[in-house]
């Protein structure tokens, strides 16, 4: 079994996937560092997601994406961080969802858009108008998100600690 999160860009899977994947001493794999680690190997190039896409353009990213994510079938006991995009891919939701368990952590578009000046504008949204084009990813996405997924959680006002608990409550202890 795997715990497989996703979700929209910043909503906190990678944080929140550490931390159960700390509780149930599980491995724990990020697709989007495992895509910019295959990149590297490649190229010798270290680029993080955001330059890979803005270099070689979205067609070319989600091909690394989809191989990192075709690789997912061998794994067992990981908690698995998903890129946000890796969903649209209609092959990509059916293969995640075959490996069960999906999680969608659900972040107000508030909470998303106080992050984005944080974190930097991610390169798939407009510089132009951000939030507007983060809006419009939100209203795209979150459909995908809750066919795959078996369970939603909104991440609210809950650290990443508190909403590792909750999974590890609901999902695991099946409560």
């Amino acid at each position: 079994m795997n715990i497989i999160l996703c979700g929209l860009p910043m909503c906190g899977k990678t944080t929140i996937g550490q931390a159960i994947a700390e509780k149930l001493s599980w491995d724990f794999l990020d697709t989007d560092q495992a895509v910019e680690k295959k990149y590297f190997s490649h190229t010798d190039q270290n680029h993080s997601c955001r330059e890979i896409y803005r270099h070689h353009g979205e067609t070319a990213f989600r091909d690394l994406e989809k191989q990192q994510i075709y690789s997912l079938k061998t794994y067992t006991k990981h908690v698995i961080s998903l890129g946000g995009g890796s969903l649209m891919d209609h092959e990509n939701a059916k293969l995640i969802q075959d490996l069960r368990i999906v999680i969608y952590l659900k972040a107000s578009f508030e909470t998303l858009c106080s992050r984005m000046q944080t974190v930097g504008i991610p390169a798939y949204l407009d510089v132009n108008d951000p939030e507007k084009s983060l809006r419009i990813l939100v209203d795209q996405r979150t459909p995908i998100y809750e066919a795959v997924s078996q369970k939603t959680f909104e991440i609210k006002n809950f650290s990443p600690n508190e909403i590792a608990d909750l999974i590890m409550e609901k999902v695991i202890h099946g409560q």
